[in-house]
């Protein structure tokens, strides 16, 4: 069981450190797959890419997930990761991520975290806003084992 600190290494502004902890949080993104595991995943061979040596390009749901939670990231700080954008390069990324949220939406859907919140209100807030606060513990997966 796990029990998640307010913040980590991969939240607040760009730096060296959470930059390189995403990079490798999605290492490795893709894998070789067989013909057999495509066929297992109801993938029809003639859609998927092959790679030169054989076998076909694959990825886990997860690692889908977790670049598009990049690339909200990088929308987020878009000064210091997409400086100087085209109108077209920003209507192609803004459609990406439109693809990513209804994405990652599906995910949380299909398997819903149903860890217990309550909310305090901020000591000192002149705003009105509630902080979720979450001691629940979680069962996460060994990332490295992936």
């Amino acid at each position: 069981m796990t029990k998640h600190s307010e913040h980590s290494s991969f939240s607040g502004p760009p730096s060296t450190e959470n930059d390189d902890d995403w990079k490798e949080l999605l290492r490795p993104i893709y894998f070789n797959a067989s013909a057999r595991e495509l066929k297992k995943a109801h993938i029809d061979e003639s859609d998927a890419v092959r790679y030169a040596g054989g076998g076909f390009i694959a990825s886990l749901g997860v690692y889908h997930d977790m670049h598009c939670l990049r690339k909200l990231r990088h929308w987020l700080y878009r000064e210091k990761y997409l400086p100087d954008m085209s109108p077209r390069d920003e209507a192609n990324m803004l459609e990406h991520l439109d693809h990513c949220i209804d994405m990652i939406r599906v995910s949380l859907m299909c398997t819903p975290d149903l860890s217990f919140y309550a909310f305090n209100w901020p000591k000192g807030e002149k705003t009105v806003f509630l902080d979720p606060e979450s001691n629940s513990p979680r069962q996460c997966i060994d990332w490295k084992q992936l």
